[in-house]
């Protein structure tokens, strides 16, 4: 996540389209719910907006990222996937 906005703004800027980070991170740990909730408030507002990654052994992550893998944090991720959708047309 740290250089994901830095990425986003040169690819704009380089008018490149749909890009975006993969929400949770694509291979690692599997993120913390305080950590979920702002990578998915980031990554609503990218063009490319994508929550998976890489479960397999190899990564070192034997965790799948979704939307609902963390129960107290789905209704935030909930209100920010609807907020995208309201604002999609503008994107």
């Amino acid at each position: 996540m740290r250089g994901s906005q830095h990425l986003q703004l040169n690819s704009a800027i380089s008018l490149m389209q749909s890009t975006g980070a993969d929400v949770g991170g694509f291979g690692g740990d599997a993120p913390t719910p305080e950590l979920f909730i702002r990578w998915v408030q980031l990554g609503v507002t990218h063009s490319r907006f994508c929550i998976h990654s890489a479960p397999s052994e190899t990564h070192g992550n034997a965790k799948l990222n979704v939307p609902w893998m963390y129960p107290e944090a789905l209704p935030i991720v909930r209100e920010q996937i609807k907020w995208r959708y309201f604002v999609l047309p503008f994107l």
